[in-house]
């Protein structure tokens, strides 16, 4: 798989005219799809070709934006933001 959860990631490939836009991986869900595993996700909408608003996409269709493999730096040093806790 080429994503990991919570990464952002672009669209690749899309029949529907998705490419492009960026959206932020949550978990993968159970949809089937014949390139396959496929991931819920936050941001854009996206389309299928009859114009639906689809709730999964397939880890092919995207390439995630990582400067390198793994987990983004700032987020290993710092953590997501739930686990971030507040001072007071």
């Amino acid at each position: 798989m080429r994503c990991n959860p919570d990464d952002l990631a672009v669209v690749i490939y899309s029949s529907a005219g998705n490419q492009g836009k960026v959206i932020r991986v949550t978990r993968l869900c159970g949809c089937g799809d014949p390139l396959g595993p496929t991931w819920r996700y936050e941001g854009a909408e996206l389309h299928n070709v009859e114009g639906l608003v689809t709730l999964c996409i397939a880890d092919q269709r995207l390439l995630p934006i990582r400067d390198q493999p793994g987990t983004d730096e700032m987020i290993r040093i710092a953590g997501l933001p739930s686990q971030i806790k507040e001072t007071v």
